[in-house]
């Protein structure tokens, strides 16, 4: 089933995190081959992806996409992912956990959190892309008036996200941590 054009606005993201038991490497990958083979015949499934930790660790982690909460939980209530999970569980340990839109980027590694609120969400990414573009407009876009305006903007965006991805959000979130994730009472 090809998975069709995607919506962030509305797809879901569930990320699972797997400690295989040592020797069972062999077991998990046979078996991923098969997750993945099923849960591509659902309705509003967007992709799948694997992640090896490295030849030293036990730690897989599982991130797929499904196009709406709807199609999200019709995969999880399935028979077939039942099964796949009984059989998984068997030979490995799981740490779970799904999101939808921006709040991927305000998580602390090693830390689990609920989601700031939406508000905050907004603001923070808010002053980040004004930040950044304003500081484009000063310090990049003066050498490169004599490009085309498409071109620009790809390069612009580009930019932004990768900023914003990499340097902006994980620095806003460990400065004003105390503000996004107040103490719950």
């Amino acid at each position: 089933m090809h998975p069709g054009p995607s919506n962030p606005q509305t797809e879901i993201t569930t990320t699972v995190e797997r400690h295989v038991a040592a020797g069972k490497e062999q077991a998990f990958a046979r078996w991923a081959e098969r997750h993945v083979k099923t849960i591509r015949t659902y309705p509003g499934f967007r992709g799948i992806s694997f992640i090896d930790h490295g030849d030293d660790s036990a730690v897989r982690t599982i991130l797929y996409r499904f196009a709406t909460l709807a199609d999200v939980k019709r995969w999880d209530k399935s028979k077939e992912r039942k099964a796949l999970l009984k059989e998984v569980n068997t030979f490995t340990t799981r740490k779970f956990s799904r999101k939808s839109g921006m709040e991927t980027w305000f998580t602390l590694k090693g830390e689990s959190a609920r989601a700031p609120e939406k508000w905050k969400m907004a603001l923070a990414t808010f002053s980040g892309v004004y930040l950044v573009t304003a500081l484009q407009r000063e310090l990049i876009w003066p050498f490169v008036s004599e490009i085309n305006v498409w071109i620009l903007a790809g390069f612009s965006a580009a930019i932004t996200v990768c900023t914003l991805t990499w340097i902006y959000m994980p620095l806003f979130v460990r400065v004003f941590h105390q503000w996004l994730y107040p103490r719950q009472q």
